[in-house]
């Protein structure tokens, strides 16, 4: 393990879909779930081999919780967003361990303000999901990546889905992106948007789960190099 597989700890944040929408394919969405495909930018990167290469959110209510597992298993992730509370919860499984951490408002805002990512919003389109996704291009200030293209969809009625995260000033379900954390860099995109009935309690923090602050949970991370 690497500390780079908590990478995801933004993941939910880019994906936040909680509400009802008509997609290209007329097919109306407000309870379900969302399949992703996750694969590294760059493929030689030795720590390839150990992300992640799927990602699925379940989203009902407001609310979503993103799932995926690395290392065979052996640690599994969630993450949890609650936008009428505005807060993020982080739940870790490594082996028999399970911790928790939850962000407020006031975390989140910190880490969009750090943020030096730079927006430009085209007319480009394509379909994603059976979904019409627009296409803007990011770069960053300090030209310390190179620029790249997301996609993004207007077409799932939502109330600020990228509220807690760096691309805050894109209006719209984020479909196919880039993100980058400890050294390895993923492209996550839609494969598939169903409906499908999900539990309350998938969006619950399970009791045997230990509450740590977030530099717990990175130091955890780091002493696992």
């Amino acid at each position: 393990m690497r500390r780079y597989l908590i990478y995801s700890v933004c993941l939910l944040f880019l994906v936040t879909v909680m509400a009802c929408g008509r997609g290209s394919n007329g097919k109306v969405v407000s309870e379900g779930i969302i399949e992703f495909e996750a694969s590294a930018v760059d493929p030689n990167n030795p720590m390839a081999d150990l992300a992640p290469n799927k990602m699925v959110v379940k989203f009902k209510d407001r609310r979503s919780v993103a799932e995926m597992s690395a290392g065979m298993g052996l640690l599994t992730m969630s993450f949890v967003s609650d936008y009428n509370n505005k807060t993020v919860t982080q739940l870790v499984k490594l082996l028999n361990k399970k911790y928790a951490s939850v962000a407020n408002a006031d975390d989140i805002q910190k880490e969009i303000s750090n943020s030096k990512l730079r927006i430009q919003k085209t007319n480009e389109t394509k379909l994603i999901a059976g979904y019409r996704c627009k296409k803007a291009t990011i770069s960053y200030e300090d030209n310390s990546r190179p620029p790249f293209d997301v996609y993004y969809t207007e077409e799932i009625e939502l109330e600020k889905p990228n509220w807690g995260n760096e691309y805050n000033e894109i209006d719209g379900v984020l479909m196919e992106y880039q993100l980058k954390r400890y050294n390895l860099e993923l492209r996550f995109t839609a494969r598939r948007v169903a409906k499908s009935t999900i539990e309350d309690s998938d969006f619950e923090t399970p009791g045997d789960y230990k509450l740590i602050s977030q530099k717990e949970l990175d130091d955890l991370f780091v002493g696992m190099q």
